[in-house]
């Protein structure tokens, strides 16, 4: 059965690595914060889920797009030689 512990246990190694999201209960559900210090409001997104089904689907969501960027970061760090020689030998040609 799908209960607000088990998806907050689920998720607690995302939580553990990403921690600047968090759920609140609110009169209509619940919400996600995923916080930004350099944002105006504080926050960078606010994502109303009406049940714990949609508060599931959307922690997938935003855990999906958080090991995207994880394995972007990877990449580039893994292939930035690579990547600087080829630039290199491009700007030798100009």
């Amino acid at each position: 059965m799908l209960t607000y512990d088990s998806l907050m246990e689920a998720f607690s190694e995302y939580h553990e690595q990403a921690n600047d999201w968090e759920v609140v209960k609110t009169s209509k559900g619940y919400a996600i914060i995923i916080w930004d210090e350099d944002s105006k409001a504080g926050y960078d997104e606010f994502i109303p889920c009406a049940s714990l089904e949609d508060l599931r689907d959307a922690l997938l969501e935003t855990y999906e797009g958080y090991l995207q960027l994880a394995m972007e970061e990877k990449l580039k760090f893994e292939y930035a030689a690579e990547i600087q020689a080829k630039l290199d030998a491009v700007a030798i040609k100009l």
